[in-house]
């Protein structure tokens, strides 16, 4: 079995500090137009009150939503087993869930990227994001071809906290 981890991967860090974070951006780009509004109605002599106690709470739901889908979107791991592979996003890895299994039926290089078919569905692995490509493509293809009658393990935590950008054994 061999890992992987993109340079999104959280590496050690905990939940808090990897969602706050990733919040900093989504927060400030929600809470701009509020503030400007807010500082239009106070220059025109308008209580801006009403309008922030609303507009507010809006802006921060949306900008945890935003960084949620984020954070589920972006991938840190792969795993590959023979006939198998498993990805999991940065807040899966934060959250530590565990690894789901997928048959490998295809793996297609293209430039500065690879596509990856597991189970039902394909993933685009950026070079930019991966490190290590090309033992990153021979894995997938090897994962594609080889089987195994052992089942693959559910959880990732046998293998040590990736400590760089490279594979780990």
């Amino acid at each position: 079995m061999s890992a992987f981890k993109s340079v999104h991967h959280p590496g050690k860090a905990s939940a808090v500090r990897v969602y706050g974070e990733a919040l900093v951006a989504p927060l400030g780009a929600c809470m701009l137009p509020l503030m400007i509004m807010a500082t239009v109605q106070v220059l025109e002599g308008i209580d801006p009150f009403p309008y922030v106690v609303v507009a507010a709470p809006i802006a921060i739901v949306v900008a945890v939503g935003w960084t949620r889908f984020r954070l589920a979107s972006r991938l840190a791991e792969l795993h590959t087993y023979p006939g198998m592979a498993a990805l999991r996003s940065v807040d899966e890895v934060v959250r530590d869930v565990d690894l789901d299994w997928r048959p490998v039926f295809d793996v297609r290089e293209a430039p500065d990227k690879i596509h990856v078919t597991l189970g039902h569905e394909t993933h685009t692995l950026l070079d930019r994001d991966w490190p290590g490509h090309d033992v990153l493509l021979g894995a997938l293809r090897s994962a594609r071809y080889d089987r195994t009658d052992q089942p693959p393990p559910a959880h990732a935590s046998h293998l040590e906290p990736p400590t760089s950008h490279d594979r780990i054994a």
